[in-house]
């Protein structure tokens, strides 16, 4: 069974993670309004803090988001990332995304409403 309680899409960006005194990049495999799934063969512990940088390249402009978020599980193909802050227009960013890719804004809006509910 699917513990998420946030919808998951999948979309392949490039990433930079930075944490202590580390670098590293990858691909993104999955995305949600809370977090990410970062395709590497690097290992970062569990509960480290990160700073992420995502690449969103366009046809006419590359726009990179930025925000904190703390490793909470490695796996064989990579990195699981759950945001922890994020500037409004990287969440909207990021929830364009997510809903586009879902194709139903209004389920996203009231996956973020819960989510701050909790908060």
């Amino acid at each position: 069974m699917d513990k998420r309680k946030t919808t998951r899409v999948i979309y392949n960006v490039k990433a930079e993670i930075s944490y202590d005194n580390g670098l590293i990049q990858g691909e993104v495999i999955n995305l949600s309004l809370t977090g990410m799934l970062l395709q590497t063969t690097e290992k970062i512990p569990v509960h480290t803090k990160t700073s992420i940088t995502l690449f969103l390249i366009g046809s006419t402009s590359e726009l990179k988001i930025q925000l904190t978020g703390i490793v909470i599980r490695t796996e064989k193909r990579g990195i699981a990332i759950q945001f922890k802050e994020i500037d409004l227009d990287s969440f909207i960013h990021i929830k364009s995304i997510v809903a586009y890719n879902e194709g139903d804004e209004n389920k996203i809006m009231d996956e973020f409403y819960r989510t701050l509910k909790k908060r």
